[in-house]
């Protein structure tokens, strides 16, 4: 039988933009597979990595209402 795996995604909010992106230095310098650069968009301050399995991780700050 051959086939894979469904992927999803899991998210991580974080207090502020600054964790963010403290976040994506140590997890970038681990060499983990960066997907999305830190970037904004209208659910946040967020970058995307994966993990071995190819699920993606979300590290996100979600903006102020």
């Amino acid at each position: 039988m051959t086939g894979s795996t469904g992927a999803f995604e899991i998210d991580v909010p974080l207090a502020n933009g600054a964790e963010v992106d403290a976040a994506f230095a140590r997890l970038s310098a681990a060499g983990h597979t960066i997907l999305q650069e830190p970037t904004d968009m209208a659910f946040g301050h967020n970058f995307v990595i994966a993990d071995p399995d190819g699920h993606r991780i979300r590290f996100y700050n979600p903006p102020a209402r």
